[in-house]
This record gives C-alpha cells, structure tokens and sequence, in this order.
C-alpha cells in the first residue's frame, strides 16, 4: 500500500528544492506491465532493419493510450544524424529532404522563433548552446549519433561548458531517463513537466542492441491521454530499455516512416486538435534514420 503521507511529503520537498523523487505511481499496477508485455502491436517492416509497431490501449497509466514505434537494428548501411531547419519545418519535411527511412522529431525550441534552445554540435561546429532556464527545467541529457552508433548519456551545465566531442552529432535533451539501466533522478523547476500527462517523443537504446524511437500520443480523449514521465519511463523499461531520454513533447511529437502511409506520419501529432496524421508542427530539429551515403542533412 502506497503511504500517502510520504508521498505529500515528498512532492513538496519536490517543489521546495526544485526535484522531484521518483515513487511508485498509483498508475502503474501489475495489470499495466501485463497489458504491455501481451499487447498485439500492429507492425510494419519499413526496411530490413527499420521495423514500425502501433498500439492502442483503452486502458493504460489510467487513461487510453496510443503509442507507435520505429526499432532499428544498427547495422552497416543504416545512419543516424539530426536535421537542422532554420526557421523551422515540419519532421516529415526533414525527413523528405534528408531521404530518410524514419524521423522524430528532437529537442526544444523557442516556438515563436523556431529557433533551439538547447546544445547542438555537429562534427567541429556549434549550433546550438542551451539556455539557463531550460537547463533548470528539464535538460539533463543528451544523445550522440555517429553513424549507426547512438549513445545517450547525462548532460548539465558543466558538461556543456567542457564537451568538444567533434565526431557525430550531439544533441541535448531531456529528461535522461535511463542510463545504464537505472532510473535517473528527474529533477526540475517546473513539477507539472514531470508530473502532467502530455503527448511525448524519446529515443531509447534496448538490450537487444536496437534502437527505439518512441510517440506516445495525448490530449484526444478517449484515443490517447497521454503520460507522464515517470509512466513514460516505466513503459520503456517494459519494452527492455536500457538507456532513454525525452524529446520535445507535446504538439510537437511526431513520428514518421517512409511508406507507413500517404503523408509518412505514422503518429498522431496534436497540433491540430484531431485525432489524424496531419497535425505536424515545424520543429527546430529532428533525429532521421539514413541509408549511409544517401541522406544529405
């Protein structure tokens, strides 16, 4: 049984010290890891190493659930690189110019702008440095992809200010999740990130050695509500994942594949208040899935 009283306790030393402790949601039961674990995914084999799964749940983490998926098996001829759109574009628009297999969409960005507001190093030249306050809120990781090798690691201040890695692309994010196959602390200056349910995008590395590019849709009643990322995590982690950080999220949460469909958008992006496939927002950047030699980002 969950005490209660601990647990007011310690959301509000969240709130005081700017933290939150991970604890045993009410939400995540037995019946959740069960309803994951024989779930029937509805999927497509886009490539021989890029493989789409889809599935909805009437009843997950509390509410319905719709969460679609590209595995890739790193192999030779497969790359990873993050698009760059200055001005912004949409992820599918990166994705087409890039000549991608898949794409998500990446880290944060000021909307208005559509401009990054987190680190971005690709090869010797720095795009992009990460703003204070996004620091504080939820930026405590990063990803690098170098050719078909993706490794997700801590980030904060210090790192940033010392990182000269000239190989690949490097692209903060956040909240590290999983690294090495622990749970990471999710701390932040804003509890309602953490704890609100909101449509998601993450990057995941599993045991098996593949990679995961994850959406959870949300805010379509009744189709997809959505998680948290303490749900959100606890999803990956029954899905064997190791290594995990969150994308940008919400409107922002795409996932496209080349011929899953006419647009390629496989998820159900909520930009546009419906429950279809063309509610894409332009993002600042995106994670694409290349046939080496062939993607020009």
């Amino acid at each position: 049984m969950i005490n209660i009283q601990f647990m007011q306790k310690n959301i509000l030393l969240g709130l005081f010290f700017g933290f939150f402790v991970p604890l045993t949601l009410v939400a995540q039961t037995r019946e959740d890891a069960v309803a994951i674990a024989t779930a029937m995914w509805e999927t497509r084999r886009i490539a021989n190493n890029v493989e789409v799964r889809q599935m909805r749940w009437p009843l997950l983490y509390g509410c319905a659930q719709t969460v679609t998926v590209a595995e890739i098996t790193p192999k030779h001829g497969v790359a990873f690189d993050v698009a760059v759109a200055d001005g912004g574009a949409t992820v599918g628009e990166m994705a087409r110019r890039s000549k991608a297999m898949a794409a998500i969409n990446g880290s944060y960005f000021d909307i208005h702008k559509r401009s990054a507001i987190t680190y971005l190093r690709q090869g010797r030249n720095l795009i992009d440095t990460t703003t204070t306050a996004e620091l504080a809120l939820r930026v405590t990781g990063a990803v690098r992809v170098h050719g078909r090798r993706v490794h997700i690691m801590p980030w904060n201040k210090g790192i940033e200010r010392c990182y000269r890695c000239h190989h690949g692309s490097t692209l903060a994010s956040g909240h590290l999740l999983l690294y090495q196959g622990k749970d990471v602390l999710l701390r932040s200056s804003g509890m309602g990130f953490v704890v609100d349910k909101h449509p998601r995008s993450a990057i995941a590395l599993t045991s098996r050695g593949t990679v995961l590019l994850v959406t959870v849709d949300g805010r379509h009643p009744g189709y997809a509500g959505g998680m948290n990322l303490i749900e959100l995590r606890h999803f990956l982690q029954q899905l064997g994942c190791t290594d995990a950080l969150n994308l940008d999220g919400g409107g922002s949460s795409t996932l496209w594949a080349k011929g899953f469909n006419a647009s390629g958008v496989a998820n159900y992006p909520c930009d546009n208040h419906k429950f279809d496939h063309e509610g894409e927002r332009k993002v600042a950047n995106a994670l694409v899935v290349v046939r080496r030699g062939k993607g020009v980002l």
